[in-house]
């Protein structure tokens, strides 16, 4: 086959003109090709379809540099003796394809590391799984996450934080073997993916990887900065479908190496009563963003009842409940331990407080009879001044009377954040609303913090309740509750009244007011509202 080249052409490979290029090239066509099959593949397509569109190859130049070509060329119908004529095009696209790498470089790797990104990880963890590597070993996945990397952060600033993860990627890279993955998962927290691993030696490179971390020291200024690693480990399984099921596990592991104390390796087991608790919880997680997106939380209420006065309104507390997918009632046992672990409590409290003070806004009827309202309120809620500024504003927008809310707090929460639960208080007391102290005598703190925290109620706990009629240390302790609330001028309320009995006994040694299935069992407030239309419906 012949072959000729303009100027251009013979430019872009280093020749002076067509008669210089023959003389380089020998006759070898190859030469000008990086990959030395390159040539044959373009002929063989060629003399099948008779052209090649939009070729991208890796050609040489005269000096052995080598840059990026397109390559359009078509089978001519004429003849140069007896070679048939080749024409096309030859374009250098060199900085298109450095761009193009680049972008699908940055597309691949973290920025600041240099470290496959969550994406890449992601890509890598899915080829496995969809196709199982032969072997003898598992495909093998660490969680891993920095532990106390948070106080580099707030200390020094999120650059300094910056160059610390730098550091610490040097040090992981230099134990991860070359034919392995680690990758950036985000912020402090990184992936490995080991394939055609054993178990054994997963297990002691991830300990090597926690040792390394925990031997290595940060030095800022004159600040000295260690760390430690939490690693959770897990082998990917027939059964595991998907990069987010096996991601998950491996979260679980890392999680439950957390809750044991740090710096750990936990490898993940389906039969683990802690990983499974975990499970639970995160699914709670899931639930309860959907119940706040949609709605599906519902409000109910029980009544307390007065002993040493006459009713002159309804007085109740209010109870949150979740409509499941069969349509049944979930108690707040179920899901509240979930909602405070992962940070969804406060995001709870104001959707119960909202949605009360609407409901006693489309009430008028009901809401006029109302006396007192308890709302529970968390302990992160009140230190919250997000939550803060959201009561204010629904009993500005809503129009209720803040005489007729009291705000529930447990001693414990209330303890945890002492000033800010007191700047709390004080707001609101201020405005009119009062306060409770429920589950009142389970912590050893009581009498010290009920001195020094403004309530108007005192809670005792059902524990100390229920069992009076026949346990007389409890009996004795729910007495020694009712004086010493006397004491500081607040009125006491007691919990799990199941009985006339147990009311009996409480009216004679002076508590205020009972709640429990005694009294009255808990009930939708739509109930309330119900019931309110049906007594009109009869006057």
């Amino acid at each position: 086959m012949s072959a000729y080249a303009n100027a251009a052409l013979c430019a872009s490979f280093g020749y002076k003109n067509f008669d210089d290029l023959q003389a380089n090239y020998g006759g070898d066509m190859s030469r000008f090709y990086h990959h030395e099959n390159s040539r044959d593949n373009l002929i063989t397509e060629m003399l099948e379809k008779g052209f090649v569109n939009n070729v991208e190859i890796k050609v040489v130049r005269v000096d052995g540099s080598i840059f990026w070509a397109l390559l359009n060329l078509r089978l001519s119908n004429f003849y140069h003796n007896e070679d048939r004529i080749i024409d096309g095009s030859i374009v250098d696209i060199t900085q298109r394809k450095k761009q193009e790498l680049r972008l699908r470089y940055m597309a691949q790797h973290d920025q600041l590391t240099g470290l496959y990104n969550r994406r890449k990880f992601e890509e890598c963890v899915t080829q496995v799984i969809t196709g199982e590597q032969e072997g003898h070993g598992k495909n093998i996945i660490f969680y891993l996450d920095l532990d106390q990397f948070k106080v580099v952060n707030d200390t020094c600033g999120h650059s300094v934080g910056d160059k610390l993860l730098q550091s610490l990627t040097r040090l992981l890279v230099a134990e991860i073997p070359k034919d392995q993955v680690l990758a950036r998962l985000g912020g402090d927290e990184f992936g490995v993916m080991l394939t055609n691993a054993f178990v054994n030696d997963a297990i002691e490179l991830a300990e090597r990887l926690r040792c390394v971390v925990q031997d290595y020291r940060f030095v800022w200024g004159e600040q000295v900065f260690s760390l430690g690693i939490s690693i959770g480990i897990v082998a990917i399984e027939a059964n595991m479908k998907s990069f987010a099921e096996v991601l998950s596990f491996a979260d679980t592991a890392c999680y439950t190496a957390k809750e044991q104390g740090r710096n750990r390796i936990y490898f993940y087991s389906e039969t683990n009563s802690m990983v499974s608790r975990y499970q639970q919880e995160m699914g709670w997680v899931s639930k309860l963003n959907d119940a706040l997106a949609h709605d599906l939380f519902e409000l109910a209420f029980q009544t307390i009842k007065p002993l040493t006065k006459t009713a002159t309104g309804d007085h109740f507390e209010v109870l949150l409940r979740l409509r499941d997918e069969q349509g049944d009632l979930i108690a707040p046992s179920e899901f509240l331990p979930a909602a405070e672990t992962y940070n969804l409590i406060a995001s709870i409290d104001k959707w119960v407080v909202e949605h009360f003070f609407i409901w006693m806004n489309k009430h008028p009827d009901v809401y006029q009879d109302i006396e007192k309202a308890s709302i529970n309120l968390c302990g992160q809620s009140m230190a919250d001044r997000d939550v803060k500024n959201h009561i204010l504003q629904c009993f500005e927008k809503y129009k209720i009377a803040p005489t007729k809310i009291c705000f529930e707090v447990t001693e414990g929460q209330a303890i945890r954040d002492i000033d800010r639960t007191l700047s709390f208080m004080e707001t609101f007391r201020e405005l009119g609303c009062s306060f409770a102290l429920d589950d009142f005598g389970v912590g050893f703190c009581s009498y010290s913090y009920l001195k020094r925290l403004p309530i108007d109620y005192l809670k005792i706990d059902g524990s100390f309740v229920r069992d009076i009629l026949a346990d007389e240390t409890d009996f004795a302790m729910v007495r020694s509750f009712s004086e010493l609330a006397k004491a500081v001028g607040v009125k006491t309320i007691a919990e799990y009244v199941e009985s006339g009995s147990i009311e009996e006994k409480l009216s004679l040694i002076g508590i205020d007011y009972v709640q429990g299935f005694g009294i009255a069992k808990p009930r939708l407030l739509q109930e309330k509202t119900l019931a309110k239309a049906h007594l009109k419906l009869n006057e």
